[in-house]
């Protein structure tokens, strides 16, 4: 994993898959909404039609059909996700059988490069199935990261994951808004 600052990048989309599963208390809020994509065939159509096709300029007909299968193997990557990701946060090795499903998947991709007209390359990731994008796709992103500002939430409640973009690597809460209010909201009350 690249630890160059310079060229590093953010691993949104796998940050954003983790964290779908989550429960989350927004600010304001008393009571804690589980909204996850993958829990019916249509949300997890619809969230990977944004997700994949993020990039294209001409976005019309463009649609992934879910079949149950590819949500119950969709819902088993992501929980390898997040013990891979568990693993980088806690700075331990990743479990073997975590890695080979992410890998298995991934491997099920062909890539085409091309040249395009400045004289960079560009790489198109081609299948047919949607699990198997992603796979590669998040793949992708954390070879291209810092993997040391990967981080969870400090807040025991939250337990999202996050990007560190500080300068020293030192922010607790996935964000200020609720997170890093409430805890010390907690701190000062329990004194």
């Amino acid at each position: 994993m690249n630890t160059d600052r310079g060229r590093s990048s953010v691993p949104t989309l796998t940050l954003k898959i983790a964290n779908s599963g989550l429960a989350r208390r927004p600010s304001g809020d008393r009571r804690r909404t589980f909204n996850d994509p993958f829990t019916l065939k249509e949300a997890a159509g619809a969230f990977l039609s944004d997700e994949l096709f993020a990039h294209v300029s001409q976005r019309r007909d463009l649609s992934v059909a879910i079949s149950s299968n590819t949500l119950s193997r969709l819902t088993a990557w992501r929980g390898a996700l997040c013990k891979l990701l568990d693993a980088i946060v806690l700075g331990v090795k990743p479990n073997p059988a975590d890695l080979e499903i992410i890998n298995s998947v991934a491997r099920r991709v062909r890539r085409v490069k091309c040249l395009t007209s400045t004289m960079s390359v560009e790489e198109t990731v081609l299948t047919e199935d949607p699990v198997a994008r992603l796979s590669a796709l998040c793949i992708d992103e954390l070879s291209r990261c810092d993997y040391r500002r990967l981080k969870k939430c400090a807040r025991q409640e939250c337990a999202m994951y996050f990007y560190d973009l500080t300068r020293s690597r030192s922010a607790r809460w996935h964000a200020e808004d609720p997170c890093g209010w409430r805890s010390r909201d907690e701190r000062r009350r329990s004194v």
